[in-house]
């Protein structure tokens, strides 16, 4: 955070580049939405340690908070610099490995829960919603398109035939 205030600069042309104590706490919002449960069984997708989950966490929630609000590829690639350091200096050498060199391996969403029939209505229904890690971008990209379509087919009137890039996938995962 204090590195991205110093080297990332608020301009006339990027005034949303102020960082303060708003996005921090945000970021730790995300935190706060991990269920104990998904740290200890890893979610759907069985990410088999505790510390892999909170450092995919970190992660994915400054990715989040902090690069989404910036525009340039430049201060994009500043942003990964930046987190990559932060992230060796704190979990160590292999936090590359684990994460990928841009550190988003994982990403975090609170849609990926399992379906089951509701017994009085006979609809299909999440059974959990809870936030956890997903590293498989095609299975949560088909789980989009599937809502999506759901929808559009239960209120043709209200319909909505997006075409959702991969990229856009990415700002789903905390927003529904």
């Amino acid at each position: 955070w204090q590195d991205l205030k110093s080297k990332i600069l608020s301009s006339p042309s990027n005034p949303r580049y102020g960082f303060n104590m708003r996005d921090l706490s945000r970021a730790i919002e995300g935190f706060k939405m991990l269920p104990v449960s998904v740290l200890k069984n890893g979610g759907t997708f069985g990410v088999n340690s505790s510390s892999l989950t909170l450092t995919a966490l970190w992660a994915h929630e400054s990715e989040r908070v902090f690069c989404d609000k910036l525009s340039g590829t430049q201060d994009k690639t500043t942003y990964v610099e930046i987190a990559t350091s932060v992230a060796t200096e704190v979990f160590g050498s292999n936090v590359t490995k684990s994460l990928g060199p841009s550190l988003s391996n994982y990403f975090f969403c609170n849609f990926m829960g399992e379906e089951k029939e509701d017994e009085e209505t006979g609809e299909l229904v999440s059974v959990s919603t809870a936030y956890e890690p997903c590293n498989d971008v095609k299975l949560v990209k088909q789980r989009v398109e599937d809502v999506f379509s759901e929808y559009n087919e239960e209120t043709p009137s209200e319909s909505m035939n997006l075409v959702i890039f991969n990229r856009h996938h990415f700002h789903f995962y905390t927003a529904v």
